[in-house]
């Protein structure tokens, strides 16, 4: 009895369908065994092989077209896409309707991009060319050589001259239109932090940031709201350096060693920042008189007076 044989396969969504797989798989198989759709048996004959590559063929070279005429028939302008080409990728920018997605989604190294509400093709002819055929007349193309980074989502518009603060646990969020002056005013703030991604300014909250900010906004006359304030009755504000009589800085030999260990320098201020208002948390005492239970007494004050901020 002839031992049993094992056949392994791959399964179809592996291969794209279309000439190029057919042809590479003759290439590499000469006794490739070819079965139609619409035959029960397989078949090696000459024929069989030009029909399975005619059938290739004719996919590749005459996609299936989509009518735009719908029921609801949207408008000309409402179907038109998009194309941006770059050096990597294509990019599709298209009004939603399924027959388009389910054919973008049948392209290679095809994604959805939901931060930029693009289309992401990878560059290379046959995409290039399908998506060409695909949409036609509905197409507008557009070469860049730049890098893709470029390709943003479309930035929210703001008011001139007028500020919008919104407050977000220990910082604020500074949300205005493009002001050379506001920003160059907000870098002398402590700690600013631009936020690529969402296109705001950050800095500390402080009382004293606060009266900066609207008396920056009167005397420029830029007009000033504040949207989900917090309430900050019930906590401590940390004091200010100006406030504290014979302020104690960190060390300087802290300094060296947060830098030997390669931290970031905005985590080296941070640090810094926490060290110094912890020792000027007890200045009749030194660094090195500070024992495990003036840690934990801090500590507590940090959670019960100041809401677990630092």
């Amino acid at each position: 009895m002839e031992p049993e044989q094992r056949v392994l396969a791959w399964d179809a969504p592996h291969l794209p369908y279309s000439k190029a797989s057919f042809e590479g798989l003759k290439a590499l198989f000469a006794d490739v065994e070819i079965i139609l759709p619409d035959s029960a048996t397989p078949t090696r004959d000459n024929q069989g092989l030009h029909n399975a590559d005619q059938e290739a063929h004719n996919k590749v070279s005459n996609p299936p077209v989509v009518s735009t005429i719908q029921n609801n028939a949207p408008t000309a302008e409402a179907h038109q896409v998009k194309l941006v080409i770059t050096i990597k990728k294509l990019f599709v920018q298209l009004k939603k309707q399924e027959a388009d997605i389910s054919f973008l989604r049948s392209l290679r190294y095809a994604r959805w991009n939901a931060h930029t509400y693009l289309w992401e093709i990878s560059r290379n002819e046959q995409n290039l060319q399908l998506l060409r055929h695909y949409f036609a007349d509905r197409l507008t193309e557009q070469e860049l050589s730049t890098p893709e980074s470029i390709i943003q989502p479309k930035k929210k518009q703001y008011v001139p001259n007028e500020l919008t603060i919104a407050g977000k646990e220990r910082r604020l969020r500074l949300l205005f239109a493009f002001d050379k002056q506001m920003i160059a005013f907000i870098k002398q703030l402590p700690y600013p932090r631009y936020d690529e991604q969402n296109r705001w300014w950050s800095i500390a909250d402080s009382p004293v940031v606060r009266a900066d900010l609207e008396r920056f906004c009167q005397e420029h006359g830029w007009k000033l709201r504040y949207v989900s304030e917090r309430d900050t009755s019930d906590r401590k504000i940390k004091i200010s350096k100006k406030e504290i009589p014979n302020y104690r800085s960190c060390q300087q030999a802290m300094i060296d060693q947060l830098k030997m260990k390669r931290y970031s320098s905005s985590t080296v201020r941070t640090y810094t920042s926490m060290f110094e208002e912890f020792i000027n948390h007890y200045p009749q005492l030194s660094p090195e008189e500070i024992t495990e239970k003036e840690i934990l007494v801090f500590l507590r004050y940090l959670i019960d007076e100041r809401g677990g901020y630092w």
